[in-house]
């Protein structure tokens, strides 16, 4: 059996593979304020617990041959702030920036980057991720492993507790 989870976020180590937490961190700091293109690319973002869970049902009520997608809530990248300002308590006003404007920036912190050694903020690879809908359904997981999904907002509540009271 395989399990495929979707854009994970929660609490954890801030690294390249938990870039949605970052982008939260990022924005409840005032740090994050653009939206590519228009904002509307679909993404599935998904709580870490529920990640867990759906890992342990997996393990233990699995078919074999089967392919399980462990997700969350699909969200356009514009609802994606929003409901993380919600959660925040803290709207900001985002800036759209056109794709090609953000391959151009991806490229000046790739230079700044091989000359710092530390990792860009913003990569080529980020920015398809995020043009690129890619909406995904858990229908599967939830009828036969009784996977269940924690809301986006009550996961970034959450989150960005966790957040403050390990950065502060």
């Amino acid at each position: 059996m395989i399990v495929n989870p979707t854009r994970v976020f929660g609490p954890g180590k801030l690294t390249p593979g938990n870039s949605v937490t970052k982008i939260i961190s990022w924005y409840i700091q005032g740090l994050w304020r653009f939206l590519p293109v228009d904002g509307g690319s679909i993404g599935n973002y998904v709580y870490i617990n529920d990640i867990i869970d759906g890992l342990i049902l997996a393990a233990g009520s699995g078919r074999n041959g089967e392919r399980y997608i462990l997700g969350g809530e699909n969200l356009a990248f514009a609802e994606l702030f929003d409901r993380i300002g919600e959660a925040a308590g803290r709207k900001r006003k985002m800036v759209h920036i056109p794709a090609e404007a953000l391959k151009i920036i991806s490229d000046i912190m790739k230079g700044v980057s091989v000359i710092s050694g530390k990792s860009p903020v913003i990569t080529r690879e980020w920015i398809n991720k995020y043009l690129d809908n890619s909406p995904a359904s858990s229908v599967k997981a939830i009828n036969q492993l009784s996977y269940k999904i924690t809301p986006f907002s009550k996961g970034a509540e959450e989150t960005i507790r966790w957040l403050i009271s390990e950065y502060k």
